[in-house]
């Protein structure tokens, strides 16, 4: 089935691309074309929910939006490249920040994906693009790996025997304290209708009066908070566990592209302004570890990750290229479906999207 059964149509995307940053913008060099290139690969997995609108735009236009940000710093990737020390990211006067590669590329990450998303805003009522998407790009260059990640999908590297996470899920519960400041921040957004608190665990009559565990905006911590009458009249933002929370009763992802038009159900609260496209960027420096052939990272959406521990992954990618398998690209979907059929048999009701 598509999409686990949850629509008719497949609303996830994936893109593959490359493309050159020259060391002098116009290719020359003393009138010859004897110039320096940096060559960038590029990998995306747009995970679509309701309506595969922005999933589409993201595996067609979001390179192009990443290539102009890197084309706009490449001058400073030249310059530091020869010297660059990756040891520390200030210079000896203590004031004044060395901006190194990783932080250049990073930004460049981070203001495409948001560049992006302006560009589904305006528009997405022109193309009727519908929907939203989760979203991972992995970039090579450099001897670089880096992986930008806004959604609930996920990126493992498997390197000989060591496991090393590079993306992990933003959900409602593991993002909830940027929810909260947003909410501290702004609170019209919500009309007074929720609480800026983060409560332990849903709140019931029962919990009148007595203490539950809470954490406030701006806080890492947790204190003891006696329930009132007020905290039961005010639902936090974000409710439910696990796969099941959702942000304001509305969505279970809080980050990715797309969902400007998502209001709350039966309200006219806007989602929108508790997303972000902002994306949590990691990098591998591929110099620092000895690289074997079969060592392999592995980027999927949460299809993949729900069903599967990354030790189960690790066990099926290895068992494949042992074998030399010539049909590597299909290994964990078959791997997956035996995995699945397993549980039907006990009608667990479990769906998967691949």
């Amino acid at each position: 089935c598509i999409n686990g059964g949850k629509s008719e149509l497949n609303e996830d995307e994936a893109a593959v691309g490359s493309f050159h940053l020259p060391s002098h913008p116009n290719g020359l060099h003393d009138g010859t074309r004897n110039f320096d290139v940096l060559d960038v690969q590029y990998f995306g997995i747009f995970d679509g929910h309701a309506g595969a609108g922005a999933a589409l735009m993201a595996a067609d236009q979001l390179i192009n939006h990443l290539q102009e940000k890197l084309v706009a710093i490449q001058d400073d990737l030249f310059l530091r490249r020869p010297r660059e020390s990756t040891a520390s990211h200030l210079s000896e006067n203590p004031s004044t920040i060395n901006i190194n590669i990783d932080l250049l590329v990073t930004g460049a990450l981070e203001n495409a994906f948001c560049d992006f998303d302006e560009h589904i805003a305006r528009e997405r009522n022109l193309f009727n693009i519908t929907g939203g998407c989760a979203a991972i790009v992995v970039l090579v260059m450099m001897d670089r790996v880096y992986v930008a990640h806004a959604g609930d999908c996920r990126a493992v590297a498997f390197m000989g025997n060591e496991i090393t996470v590079l993306a992990r899920e933003f959900t409602p519960v593991t993002d909830s304290q940027r929810i909260q400041m947003v909410a501290s921040l702004k609170p019209e957004l919500t009309y007074d209708a929720f609480s800026e608190n983060f409560y332990i665990k849903p709140l019931t009559k029962k919990d009148l009066g007595t203490q539950v565990y809470c954490r406030l905006p701006h806080r890492e911590g947790w204190y003891g908070k006696e329930v009132t009458e007020q905290d039961l009249s005010k639902p936090g933002l974000v409710a439910g566990q696990g796969k099941f929370a959702r942000l304001m009763g509305t969505i279970g992802v809080t980050r990715g592209f797309g969902d400007h038009s998502l209001v709350m159900p039966g309200t006219s609260l806007q989602v929108k302004p508790f997303l972000t496209p902002v994306p949590e960027v990691k990098v591998m420096h591929l110099a620092d570890k000895p690289i074997m052939e079969n060592d392999v990272l592995v980027v999927g959406c949460d299809g993949l990750w729900d069903l599967l521990t990354n030790e189960e992954i690790g066990v099926a990618v290895k068992a494949s290229l042992e074998r030399s398998s010539k049909d590597k690209l299909t290994v964990l979907d078959r791997y997956v479906q035996s995995f699945y059929q397993d549980f039907e048999k006990y009608k667990l009701g479990i769906h998967f999207d691949l």
